[in-house]
């Protein structure tokens, strides 16, 4: 029986339409205050119908409370790939499980969210994102983990449409709205969170994303292995924190448009609705610094704080390429729920990177296949020892033994591929004789 070793997994979370390549298949299955608006300020004019708490939880399919941090998911399902076939020396087909890749997702749901993007919509900012999580969870694979956090939010109450000094409201503690984990039942309960909320409050992103910190490092989520990665969705430029002051330009009432009198700073007496850019490069700083990469992504609001997204992204390790910004923008004119859906898809592709993978001590290198994309990689002869790297004219792969551990170096095209574009998945399989 070919076993797989080892697999660095992509074919993750989130794609709508998820394109795995032919030889590839699935295993598995209110607003602000009134008055001054502002599509993100604290107390601004966005007509939301409030949020309901999502602090009671929700039960999971054994009865277990399954949201806020506790409850069990299930076992991934992993992918089988046909092509795998052509190397099951013993006539079975070789399923490869994906390695741990852990995604928290980070949502605005600022009073902001509740409004329509442009005349021509028909449905709110949050009814769009509420539709495209909905396709995309619901087709995303098995055997990746997610995890949900709503922001602003209060375990204890509802945030309202004339929200006061609650706007910027979040709950103590690093409890997730959906601990991180895998399997349907965490896309169920995300689901289910994101339904019995509505938009409502100020965008404390800072606050949000060092929840998110703490989560991975000192609280429930601390021991999860592999990759882990935030995705951070937001319409709008950050601000809730009280403890600074700006000027007319840098205050996010002024910038939407929410200002009673436009040539007024409204954060002079409102700080928290200033614009908290250097507390959210903070926090992603320090996500970044803990081996957590962050995704940015912008929906319809954000025009704005282009600047400050494209900073955020830079900063999180993965900006966009091949597009002016930096960050992942959703375009509105496409239609919001297809853009995110899209912006999803092209995410899922971004994050095998690395042309580099590691061997175990016991793996037997005349013995080892390497693919990529489901696609077999042939071995580059004469490679196999401390020799050095041969001819990476071809797409290959070899063993370098002068490395602890030893390092599985791909080469050629396919590494140009994956350190340009990224690819879902690299499986490294054990059992039969070297392809070369």
């Amino acid at each position: 029986m070919i076993r797989p070793i080892h697999t660095v997994s992509l074919g993750l979370f989130l794609g709508a339409a998820l394109a795995l390549g032919p030889s590839c298949s699935s295993g598995g299955s209110g607003g602000s205050g009134p008055g001054v608006g502002g599509s993100s300020a604290p107390g601004g004019g966005a007509t939301g119908t409030g949020g309901t708490s999502s602090g009671t939880g929700g039960e999971g399919e054994d009865g277990d409370d399954f949201v806020i941090g506790s409850g069990g998911g299930e076992n991934p399902g992993g992918f089988q790939c046909d092509s795998f076939d052509e190397i099951a020396c013993d006539g079975s087909a070789l399923t490869a499980t994906p390695i741990e890749t852990s995604i928290l997702l980070v949502l605005d749901k600022s009073g902001s969210m509740n409004l329509q993007p442009d005349a021509n919509s028909t449905v709110s900012l949050w009814e769009s994102v509420k539709a495209a999580l909905a396709t995309s969870l619901e087709e995303a694979p098995e055997g990746i983990a997610f995890g949900l956090e709503l922001y602003p939010m209060n375990d204890e109450f509802i945030i309202p449409e004339n929200c006061g000094d609650i706007c910027c409201s979040m709950p103590s503690g690093d409890r997730m709205d959906v601990k991180v984990a895998p399997g349907k039942r965490a896309r169920d309960a995300i689901l289910k969170v994101i339904g019995e909320n509505q938009p409502g409050g100020g965008t404390p992103t800072a606050a949000a994303l060092k929840r998110a910190l703490d989560y991975f490092t000192v609280g429930e989520g601390k021991d999860l292995g592999g990759q882990r990665f935030i995705l951070l969705a937001t319409d709008g430029g950050p601000n809730c924190n009280a403890d600074t002051s700006c000027t007319i330009d840098a205050c996010t009432r002024n910038i939407d448009g929410g200002c009673p009198d436009e040539s007024v700073n409204c954060c002079a007496s409102s700080p928290e609705a200033c614009l908290d850019k250097d507390g959210v490069l903070e926090q992603v700083e320090a996500l970044s610094a803990a081996g957590i990469d962050t995704f940015i992504i912008g929906l319809d609001g954000t025009q704005a704080y282009a600047d400050s997204l494209n900073a955020f992204a830079e900063a999180g390790g993965r900006p966009r390429k091949g597009a002016p910004e930096k960050f992942y923008k959703v375009d509105a004119a496409t239609g919001t729920a297809a853009g995110l859906a899209a912006v999803f898809r092209e995410i899922t592709t971004q994050l095998v990177k690395d042309c580099d993978v590691a061997l175990k001590d016991t793996v037997d290198v005349k013995k080892l296949n390497v693919a990529v994309d489901c696609e077999i990689i042939p071995f580059a002869e004469g490679a196999a020892g401390e020799g050095g790297a041969p001819s990476s004219e071809k797409s290959s792969w070899w063993v370098d033994t002068s490395t602890s551990p030893r390092m599985v170096r791909l080469q050629g095209p396919i590494c140009d591929k994956i350190e340009t574009d990224g690819v879902q998945r690299i499986d490294l399989l054990e059992g039969c004789d070297t392809i070369y």
